[in-house]
């Protein structure tokens, strides 16, 4: 698998099953490591576990509260979560710093095995 992976796919399509099954993380090895046999469920739970993981592997549970609340929990935009959860849209800024971590961590659990971190 190629880091050129394209970085945004998985973002818009978190709760799309047929889109995920398409994504080029879902034939990933760290996928296939994971329990189940739907590639998209399982992919989503892969990201799902590096989004939580994110305050205790690196720190970041500002980074962590905003992903969850953007893409596992919150509405479909980003202004709309912002209001929901009475935060500053420029909270917002952050997201690339929060997407970027787990960008990082797809790639080290997918070369280096699921309990990289």
């Amino acid at each position: 698998m190629s880091r050129a992976t394209p970085k945004r796919p998985w973002r818009k399509h978190l709760h799309r099953s047929a889109a995920l099954k398409a994504n080029p993380f879902a034939h990933s090895r760290l996928v296939a490591e994971s329990p189940g046999t739907d590639p998209a469920p399982r992919l989503r739970g892969v990201l799902s576990t590096i989004i939580d993981a994110l305050h205790e592997n690196h720190g970041a549970a500002q980074h962590q509260r905003l992903l969850t609340l953007t893409f596992l929990q919150g509405p479909s935009t980003r202004e709309a979560a912002a209001a929901r959860h009475n935060l500053s849209y420029s909270t917002y800024r952050r997201l690339p710093q929060a997407l970027a971590l787990v960008r990082e961590e797809l790639w080290a659990r997918e070369l280096h095995g699921i309990n990289s971190s």
